[in-house]
């Protein structure tokens, strides 16, 4: 078995088990013989834990988005109005057929191959908007001001899809990634300027000084992490960041397993396995890879995680302060969470 520690296993579905002080028997929780279908799982979350399917919102201002927009319409004779341009798939077909125009908005037009691991795989696509404008407007929505020089760190930054808009929207910035796949490092190093990128190992310590950090974001990482992973990360974040600095980050809360739920086939015992788990734990472990995912990542301690904020809390507020909580904010999915190290 790969994962270490101590743990309770379901007996329903060897994927899925949760951490614990000592082995506990898992208790059976759920009438499976009573839920035919995954509609019938949701009516049983939306009925028995409809927490499980809030979701956190606030007035989104879309800075990175609406910067763009400006700009392309300022630029060029496209003969809509800005409060037109709803869809930035609009702006990146233009600019796909006029590439020449990518030097003049100050975007990087470069793509990462097929073989080189992001997120995000439209065709007409220049970078992750979405998240930099969920980045900046929680900063923005919770009093974080940015300033200039400040040395901002994106932990497991992939090839840069994030990084690059945001050195785009404020390149004053000393925005920095690290990440433990090389080909995503060397990629982005070879091709996207003025942002310092490294590798990293899968466990820490990373090689920078203690308080290198004025802020560090780390995006759909903790959700992947066990808890014993989880908790080395955590301890490596606070020695990172400067006293006042601050931590963004993103887990698989209650709401991502609705949104899984809803989206993913992966049969319906994994669900109401980790469901079960929940119900009994503040943190649940699933099992996707065997050995190493698709990007080599060992997973030994690197699968899916569904994690109350409860857990989060009891490890995070002895050294941080809590500045925003923001359940399945991210993509309808994720909880994201912002802190304060004291």
């Amino acid at each position: 078995m790969i994962y270490l520690g101590t743990y309770t296993q379901s007996p329903f579905d060897s994927h899925v088990w949760f951490d614990s002080c000592t082995n506990s028997v898992w208790r059976h929780l759920i009438d499976r013989n009573s839920i035919n279908t995954k509609e019938c799982l949701l009516n049983l979350l939306d009925n028995a834990t409809p927490w499980f399917a809030q979701i956190d919102n606030f007035k989104r201002k879309n800075l990175a988005t609406s910067k763009l927009k400006r700009i392309f319409y300022n630029f060029f004779n496209v003969n809509k109005n800005p409060s037109e341009i709803v869809d930035l798939n609009y702006i990146f077909k233009f600019l796909s057929n006029n590439t020449v125009y990518y030097e003049k908005l100050n975007l990087p037009s470069t793509i990462p191959p097929s073989d080189v691991h992001r997120m995000q795989h439209s065709p007409y696509w220049c970078g992750d908007f979405y998240t930099s404008d969920l980045v900046l407007d929680l900063l923005n929505f919770s009093n974080i001001p940015l300033f200039p020089n400040q040395s901002i760190l994106d932990l497991g930054c992939s090839s840069g899809s994030l990084l690059r808009i945001l050195n785009w929207f404020y390149p004053e910035i000393c925005w920095k990634g690290c990440d433990p796949v090389e080909t995503s490092i060397t990629w982005a190093t070879n091709n996207l300027d003025d942002i310092e990128f490294f590798k990293s190992e899968q466990e820490p310590p990373i090689q920078m000084v203690d308080s290198s950090f004025d802020g560090i974001i780390s995006i759909s990482v903790w959700s992947h992490h066990n808890k014993q992973a989880s908790k080395l990360w955590f301890k490596e974040v606070h020695r990172l960041l400067k006293k006042g600095g601050w931590f963004l980050f993103t887990t698989h809360g209650l709401h991502s397993l609705v949104h899984n739920i809803r989206n993913l086939d992966k049969g319906k015992e994994r669900w109401i396995s980790i469901y079960e788990g929940l119900l009994q734990s503040d943190f649940v472990f699933e099992q996707v890879w065997m050995e190493e995912d698709e990007s080599g990542n060992l997973a030994d301690n690197w699968g899916n995680s569904y994690v109350k904020p409860e857990w989060i809390f009891s490890e995070l507020m002895q050294d941080f302060e809590l500045i925003s909580f923001k359940r399945g904010l991210n993509q309808q999915n994720q909880d994201v969470y912002l802190f304060k190290k004291k």
